[in-house]
């Protein structure tokens, strides 16, 4: 890609989240909920790329995701792009059913960004889920 990329902290409605951009596109990642991508825009058109609900992120005015995660990852439901991890399953004795699925849409992830040489930038994510056995981590 030509030119640098940048990425920056910031809330979104209350939300943590991390911008990435460079002069094509731009991505606002919510790693406060879930690490939804909240924004996908291609930047020469100016174009959303993303369905967002009317209400948006208005449902989840002040909540504390560490403290009251989503029950079902479609609850109040913004928009944007979620992972549904886990979707329904069963493991040894255990079982993912409707109150699991999407676990890790409704929680806050650990996350870290990464400058490497001035140019590029990632971000890390990670996270052990509450209630399924299962532990995720994404760049």
């Amino acid at each position: 890609m030509d030119g640098p990329c940048t990425a920056a902290e910031m809330l979104v409605d209350g939300i943590q989240a991390v911008r990435l951009e460079n002069e094509w596109l731009r991505t606002v990642i919510l790693v406060g909920k879930g690490t939804d991508i909240w924004e996908l825009a291609f930047k020469p058109l100016n174009l959303e790329l993303l369905m967002k609900t009317r209400a948006g992120l208005t449902y989840y005015e002040g909540r504390d995701f560490r403290e009251n995660r989503l029950v079902h990852y479609a609850e109040g439901y913004p928009g944007g792009w979620q992972e549904i991890i886990p979707n329904r399953a069963s493991y040894g004795s255990g079982e993912a059913g409707r109150r699991e699925e999407g676990e890790s849409a409704g929680v806050p992830w650990e996350y870290r960004i990464d400058r490497a040489d001035g140019q590029s930038v990632s971000l890390r994510c990670w996270l052990a889920l509450p209630c399924t056995p299962l532990s995720i981590e994404k760049t």
